[in-house]
Parts: structure tokens; sequence; C-alpha cells
């Protein structure tokens, strides 16, 4: 469970990374920073809170964090695992290929 815990923080610590290379003002980095990871959350509390959105729960990289399959005693989710690294291992390597080729001005 801790794997999927630290996969999921990385995941969105990537994005985080990725906005802030792409962006040269503060305010445009912070926002969707900040918003995205938010919009994320607050769609997985709306599918998980009612029956009608359910196929909401699927558009959030939350979803892929399942703790509860691993508390019943199931087995490890290694698929959703490794698409949380995906997603994170993407927007670190676009990250840096992005902030290489943009322009310093002083």
């Amino acid at each position: 469970m801790n794997l999927g815990a630290i996969l999921l923080l990385l995941s969105v610590s990537a994005i985080c990374f990725f906005f802030s290379c792409v962006f040269n003002d503060a305010k445009y980095s912070m926002a969707l920073n900040g918003g995205i990871p938010v919009v994320f959350f607050i769609i997985n509390l709306l599918a998980s809170m009612s029956g009608g959105y359910d196929w909401l729960q699927y558009l959030t990289m939350f979803s892929f964090f399942d703790p509860e399959t691993i508390i019943a005693g199931g087995q490890l989710p290694v698929v959703k695992y490794l698409v949380l690294l995906a997603i994170a291992a993407g927007l670190y390597v676009s990250g840096v290929l992005v902030f290489r080729r943009k322009y310093m001005a002083l």
C-alpha cells in the first residue's frame, strides 16, 4: 500500500514539475500545479459519493491507487502501479525536454 501511495505522490509531483517547466509566469504554473490535482480529487470525490457518476472515477489518476484491494487481502494491483509510474516518468521526461529547449531571457 505504501508503494501505491508513493507512486501516486510521484505522479502528482510530476504534474507540478511539468507545468513549472512549461510556463515562465508563476501564476500560470501555480494555477495548473494546484488546479489539476485538485480537480482530479474533486472528480474522485464526486464519483465515490453518488451512484450516477461512477464512470468519473476512471478520468483521474487517483483511481489507480486502490488500497481497499490490498487491505482486503487481494492481489497487488501491479498494472495500476505501472500506469502511475509511467505517468510520472513521462511527465518528468517531458518536463526536462521542454525546459532544455526553453529560451531563458534575463
